[in-house]
């Protein structure tokens, strides 16, 4: 059978459309977040270390209740930043368990917070300011960060991406505000300092992720 002379050779359209592009390495979705949370975890020792320990660590660490909030608010800080990893691609990395995890544990964290709202009652020191209203300003900079990082990425879901990336860092400053505040007893106090002013103006952020994270 004779080829054809004035058919187009396959290969050679292949080498045409495929000519300018260049090689590339694949990019890992770990790496990257796991410099972030080691450099994070290390800002908030320094803010502890800063600011100093506004409570008995070796007193609370034998205190069941406040085990379990360190863990579930360290889960979600690691997690959500995983979750945030792979969100970054636009497949998601095929793995979309670690932004459910994420989303469950960061439900009963607010679940845990307000039971113990409503069991300790309604106290006026959520008016008193005091040293302790810094939390958006300890959170800043690793939330900028981790949007620096994700926002280098292709994500096909800015929102939920923005989402992560907020529970993930509000988690992270709960973590060390709530040692260096002497206002730690009062979970009301916690929420309305801590908390709330980042989520509201993290959801501002929010309303712009599409053009945040845009290709």
């Amino acid at each position: 059978m004779t080829k054809d002379k004035n058919k187009p050779d396959v290969n050679d359209l292949i080498d045409n459309l495929c000519g300018e592009l260049t090689p590339v390495c694949k990019k890992s979705p770990y790496r990257s977040i796991f410099i972030w949370v080691l450099l994070s975890a290390l800002y908030i020792s320094g803010v502890i270390l800063y600011y100093g320990p506004k409570i008995d660590l070796i007193n609370s660490l034998s205190e069941a209740s406040f085990i379990f909030e360190i863990i579930i608010a360290g889960s979600i800080f690691i997690f959500g930043a995983i979750a945030s990893s792979f969100l970054s691609f636009p497949d998601e990395v095929q793995k979309t368990w670690p932004k459910i995890v994420t989303l469950v544990l960061f439900c009963v964290f607010i679940t845990w917070i307000f039971a113990n709202i409503i069991e300790e009652g309604i106290s006026d020191r959520i008016f008193t300011l005091g040293s302790c209203y810094k939390g958006i300003f300890v959170e800043a900079i690793p939330f900028v960060a981790l949007i620096f990082i994700t926002m280098r990425g292709h994500s096909t879901k800015p929102y939920w991406l923005m989402a992560m990336n907020v529970m993930s860092v509000s988690a992270l400053g709960w973590i060390g505000l709530r040692i260096t505040c002497s206002m730690y007893d009062s979970m009301l106090y916690s929420f309305t300092h801590y908390l709330l002013p980042f989520a509201v103006l993290s959801v501002a952020i929010g309303l712009f992720a599409r053009k945040i994270f845009k290709w």
